[in-house]
Formats: structure tokens, sequence, C-alpha cells
């Protein structure tokens, strides 16, 4: 499994992006098993990705910006959304993977008001029976 952590930067953000920390109030991190799941959901949302070539960050793996804002999931359109999700990814209905995207659904107003869109491929984390699970960095 692969971490993206989505990133709600501004500018001065930007400037603290290799501690871990510091992004935690910014990012919300999917379990996701390849690159293509995330361009499934990005795509599920409406927008592209581009690797951003002039960020580095200490220790991640690859940085993507998101070239448009994702299209808001509301609360009423979640469960279709949620079932379109699944059936591309062929990803299991359970517990975990329902809060995994109810979370982030509820993260993309912040990001999508950000100025930088931001996707970090993380290094692989410890992994928990709640692998799939959303986790905000503490």
């Amino acid at each position: 499994m692969n971490h993206y952590s989505f990133i709600a930067a501004s500018d001065a953000d930007l400037m603290t992006l290799n501690d871990a920390r510091a992004r935690s109030d910014i990012q919300v991190t999917l379990t996701l098993s390849s690159l293509v799941e995330l361009s499934t959901l990005i795509s599920l949302l409406q927008s592209g990705l581009s690797l951003a070539l002039n960020i580095n960050i200490e220790g991640v793996k690859e940085v993507w910006s998101v070239s448009e804002e994702l299209q808001e999931v509301e609360q009423a359109d979640f469960d279709g959304f949620y079932t379109r999700w699944l059936a591309k990814t062929q990803r299991i209905d359970s517990d975990a993977e329902r809060d995994m995207m109810q979370r982030f659904q509820r993260f993309l107003p912040e990001f999508n008001t950000a100025r930088n869109k931001l996707i970090l491929l993380e290094p692989k984390l410890q992994t928990t029976l709640f692998e799939s699970s959303v986790t905000r960095v503490q």
C-alpha cells in the first residue's frame, strides 16, 4: 500500500513542507494500492495531476500538483460517489474504507481553497489494522 498525502498549502506553508509535524494541520493521507487508484480518484473528482518538478521534500518519493479544484462531493451524493469509487477500483467495502473516503470528502473544501494543492507519495509508514483509513498526521 502507498500513502498519498493531500496538502492544502499557502505559499508560506511551502517553506515548512520538509517538517512532517508542521504540515500535519494542512494534510490528509489516504492509503491506496497504487498510482492507478490515485489517478482514478482524481478522475472521479474531475481534475488532473501534473508532476511538481520544482518542489523537493525530504523523504518524499513524488510530488504532484492538482491542476484544478477537485469536484466536491455533497453529503447527499456521497453514497453514489462511494459506489463509483468501489466499482472503478474494485476495493472492498468496509467501515475503514468508507471512513477514509468520508474524511477525504470533508477535507476537499479546505484543499480546494488552498493556493497550492499538492499530493505527496510518502515513504512507507508502519501499517496497522486500520491501514486503509485516512489519517491526519499528529
